[in-house]
């Protein structure tokens, strides 16, 4: 996931109600007519990872005939660090931003349970994982830096990539992005969570939500074997903030647009 651009529909709902672009409001009154005109602003962010390699991955489905490429997420080990940095920028108007982090089971087969000598099709492949133990691990390799800067060349960090790190030296990072966001503890749940910036992203501004991928060097074989194969996958929402009084505001409407858009088994 290079890039995602989002343009949010939602906005010419809490901005102005009962607007149609492009046409005229008139409103009558007992003595004359009374025309006004209105334009919806434009709400834009873009979401960018310009420090991760994506690589091309093997499709499960076409083994014999990829041509894969590692890429950053390939073949991790213990002590393996890399930039991950999923950067929302308000590319016009100022707003809300929220990411949606969402962990996808990628493995293509699983240990039979009626015969621990075989593997069987993973009938969870492509889905969002709910093995806590299995989580933890996969989240105990997210850290956030706040020394990061993605301007600088090379980009300046604490944690350099290929670079090792114990865990005791990791635990001195948070997992994300605290300064500025919130877990909705609400709507997160095993495998999908929910982080809300509770101060506006003015236009022209950028946020990250955390920095880097890092595998403590006292992962065993075992724990990389638990985490298997896996996909984090990075979406973000925005909502202008014009006409909201506060964070809490917004993010009630955009939960309200968002679960009347969103299919009934998400």
């Amino acid at each position: 996931m290079k890039k995602k651009k989002l343009y949010i529909g939602i906005i010419s709902v809490c901005v102005v109600c009962a607007v149609v672009i492009g046409t005229t409001l008139a409103f009558l009154t007992d003595s004359e007519k009374v025309v006004n005109t209105f334009t919806v602003g434009d709400f834009d962010i873009t979401l960018t990872e310009p420090h991760w390699n994506d690589g091309k991955p093997d499709d499960p489905k076409t083994p014999d005939t990829d041509e894969s490429v590692p890429g950053d997420g390939s073949n991790l080990t213990p002590g393996s660090t890399k930039i991950k940095d999923p950067i929302v920028t308000a590319a016009i108007n100022s707003g809300y931003i929220r990411y949606v982090v969402t962990i996808i089971d990628k493995n293509t087969t699983i240990t039979d349970p009626e015969n621990p000598g075989k593997t069987i099709d993973n009938p969870n492949y492509d889905k969002i994982i709910t093995d806590k133990e299995r989580l933890d691990l996969i989240l105990g390799t997210l850290y956030y830096d706040d020394t990061y800067n993605a301007a600088a060349t090379p980009p300046t960090s604490k944690l350099l990539p290929d670079t090792r790190y114990s865990k005791d030296f990791l635990s001195s990072f948070d997992s994300y992005n605290t300064k500025e966001f919130t877990q909705d503890q609400k709507l997160s749940r095993d495998g999908k969570y929910y982080y809300n910036r509770m101060t506006v992203l003015k236009e022209g501004e950028s946020c990250v939500l955390f920095t880097n991928v890092a595998v403590p060097e006292e992962y065993t074989s075992e724990m990389l074997k638990k985490m298997g194969s896996y996909q984090i996958v990075i979406h973000a929402d925005g909502i202008q903030s014009e006409n909201f009084k506060s964070a809490d505001e917004a993010f009630a409407v955009l939960n309200d647009e968002l679960s009347e858009s969103k299919p009934a088994n998400d």
